[in-house]
């Protein structure tokens, strides 16, 4: 890339983007590519009552598919599955996605294009957890197949996951 903030952002949005030989024949081999699509994370990636997948990462993955002539087939359904469709091939990519160091065995990583951050949220009659440490004992509702899920494995086992399908039922 010869100049990365010219490619996508900035001044020359509408233009299009410079691509090599070996890109062009590439877009032309593959016109359409399919992304990993959540139906219940607003507002990042959600899938609208009509069925229209929206949100940040919808509208910045169509900005720039749509200045390199690419085509995105959203593929909505459980992030598990999905990760398990990505890991396998079937999938082509990830708009979001958290980096692992076992994801990185099978998945390449571009710079974030949104900084995402984790939170644990409480009930109104909840304690207030000041650090992870104070979550010692206690049960956490996690996503099956987030990053998250992992680390307090590993690094927190003194907190005590509970699995869930989706970010909604956590929240629950």
């Amino acid at each position: 890339i010869k100049n990365p903030k010219k490619r996508f952002f900035g001044r020359n949005q509408n233009k299009t983007v410079e691509l090599s030989i070996e890109e062009k024949a590439w877009i032309a081999a593959n016109p359409t590519i399919s992304s990993i699509a959540l139906k219940n994370w607003p507002p990042i990636d959600f899938q609208e009552a009509h069925g229209k997948h929206t949100g940040i990462a919808a509208d910045i993955l169509g900005l720039a598919t749509n200045r390199v002539g690419l085509k995105v087939e959203p593929q909505f359904g459980p992030w598990a599955e999905m990760l398990s469709k990505l890991q396998r091939g079937q999938i082509d990519l990830a708009p979001e996605i958290y980096h692992t160091e076992e994801r990185a065995k099978f998945l390449a990583y571009s710079r974030p294009f949104l900084p995402l951050y984790n939170a644990i949220f409480v009930g109104p009659e909840g304690q207030n957890f000041k650090t992870m440490a104070d979550l010692k004992g206690q049960k956490v509702a996690v996503e099956k197949g987030y990053a998250m899920e992992g680390v307090l494995k590993t690094k927190y086992p003194g907190i005590h996951p509970i699995v869930v399908k989706s970010t909604l039922e956590a929240l629950k």
